[in-house]
């Protein structure tokens, strides 16, 4: 993973996304970076013409865990995982949970 940090603080201070947090996923989300088939840090899923690495998954459907194979988003680098993530949550998650409700989550959760 610390072959991540330098593309994490370049994006922080891109895209405002704290690198301890972009860290912090990618390790979770990949094993500490022993599962990032076709780059992809973050678990992102392809569609439409987007370039795919095919790998299996496990998918929670109708209370059950189901293991199916996906495509999921693949890069050229890891710094290319860390760009896309951040842009999809600054410009697709954040909004529609909208910034007065994170603010209100991180007050609920003792933080000023």
């Amino acid at each position: 993973m610390d072959a991540l940090i330098p593309a994490a603080v370049e994006d922080q201070q891109d895209s405002g996304v704290l690198a301890s947090i972009t860290i912090a996923q990618a390790a979770l989300k990949t094993g500490y970076g022993q599962f990032a088939k076709g780059n992809n840090l973050f678990g992102i899923k392809a569609t439409g013409d987007e370039r795919a690495a095919n790998q299996p998954t496990a998918e929670y459907i109708n209370g059950q865990w189901i293991q199916t194979v996906d495509n999921f988003r693949a890069y050229d680098s890891w710094a290319d995982s860390v760009h896309d993530h951040s842009e999809r949550w600054l410009l697709r998650a954040l909004p529609s949970v909208g910034l007065r409700w994170c603010r209100q989550q991180r007050k609920e959760d003792g933080f000023r």
